[in-house]
């Protein structure tokens, strides 16, 4: 790319083929043209922010949400939302959130409004009407969650799986309840939530739906624990497990595992049913307590030895 974006920038596929590639620590916006492998520089946002959503509409547009910006030593969560119009390379204010979100998701919804899920020590959730450039809640979630998947499912409804409680820090003794869970059911005909079984907990995993509409949960990281009651020690580990959800049944079951542990993958669904994963890295994170004082972090990456393979 021609500029360097740091990292938590967003990359979206445009509907005339081209990838925008946006924020992270600037607010410059390229433009990636495979046809040609020329790189364009589009109009700037109106704000630097990471860990953002960039969401295509059905309209064409782009819908970048929430993120951080780079004040301070972790930057402020914001609300704000942008609107890009690639026809004019121009972007327009598309109201605020009810509350700012970072790693959330935005899930396109069959009707085309926009349903934004997580990112905040809140159980609510925002949905954008494009139509009317406005937002509203959800009814309340059951559990708050960040680094979690939210699903569009056949029938309309959305599956949101995972993820860990926003207010968990690493710096501090965790317990089971910091994992998000159970997972829950979002069904924008009736505004309600239910909750859905999807087992074992994880975070940074990725769902992908299958051909016959059931959901392929993959990967990601889980906390583990030693020893009676509040551990000596805390260790992170990524997973190589694997469990397909159905949504008629309203339940998940165990599948063959990945060939590897993987977090951060991305995974698509190819002509032929086949699921592509690709990219993603090993991790095995310990706390150690032993000090009175804070822990001790020690973290092992392990590269993934195939990083493309199909499921």
């Amino acid at each position: 790319m021609p500029s360097d974006h740091g990292g938590g920038y967003s990359a979206t596929l445009l509907a005339d083929g081209r990838v925008m590639v946006a924020g992270g620590r600037v607010s410059t916006v390229e433009l990636f043209d495979p046809s040609t492998g020329a790189w364009s520089v589009a109009a700037s946002m109106s704000t630097v922010r990471r860990e953002h959503t960039a969401t295509l509409l059905a309209d064409g547009g782009v819908l970048v949400v929430g993120g951080r910006d780079l004040a301070g030593q972790t930057g402020t969560v914001l609300a704000s939302a942008e609107r890009y119009d690639p026809r004019s390379s121009n972007w327009s204010s598309a109201g605020s959130l009810s509350t700012g979100r970072t790693l959330h998701t935005a899930t396109l919804l069959a009707d085309g409004r926009m349903v934004v899920v997580g990112g905040a020590a809140e159980t609510t959730a925002d949905i954008y009407d494009p139509a009317t450039n406005t937002w509203s809640q959800t009814a309340q979630m059951n559990v708050d969650r960040t680094q979690h998947t939210a699903t569009l499912l056949r029938d309309g409804r959305v599956l949101v799986v995972g993820g860990v409680r926003p207010t968990w820090n690493m710096a501090l003794r965790s317990v089971e309840s910091d994992w998000a869970s159970p997972a829950e059911l979002y069904d924008p005909a009736t505004n309600t939530w239910s909750v859905t079984s999807v087992s074992g907990g994880r975070f940074r995993h990725s769902a992908s739906v299958l051909p016959n509409g059931q959901v392929l949960v993959a990967g990601g990281a889980a906390w583990y624990y030693f020893g009676p009651g509040l551990p000596d020690d805390l260790a992170r580990k990524s997973l190589r497990s694997v469990e397909i959800y159905d949504p008629v049944a309203g339940r998940s079951t165990p599948a063959a595992d990945m060939p590897f542990e993987s977090l951060g993958h991305v995974a698509t669904q190819l002509r032929g049913g086949k699921t592509l994963v690709i990219g993603g890295h090993g991790l095995v994170t310990r706390l150690v307590f032993r000090d009175s004082g804070l822990p001790r972090l020690v973290t092992t990456e392990v590269a993934v030895p195939e990083s493309v393979f199909y499921w």
